[in-house]
């Protein structure tokens, strides 16, 4: 959940969720990689990426 949050992602759950979750992973009640992803895919929204396109200067053609 770390790196979401350092990625930029914006965090969408509910705090019990996310201890239920913790511990179901270290109690070794959830060990399946694609289940622990899909919880988390629903927690957390991806960051808006700047397309790399930009308009800029003062529309004269000049550089």
């Amino acid at each position: 959940m770390l790196f979401f949050h350092l990625n930029g992602y914006e965090q969408q759950y509910d705090k019990d969720a996310q201890f239920d979750l913790i511990l179901a992973v270290a109690a070794g009640e959830i060990e399946e990689i694609g289940a622990i992803a899909r919880r988390l895919a629903v927690w957390f929204t991806a960051p808006q990426r700047d397309s790399g396109l930009s308009v800029s200067g003062s529309g004269n053609g000049s550089v």
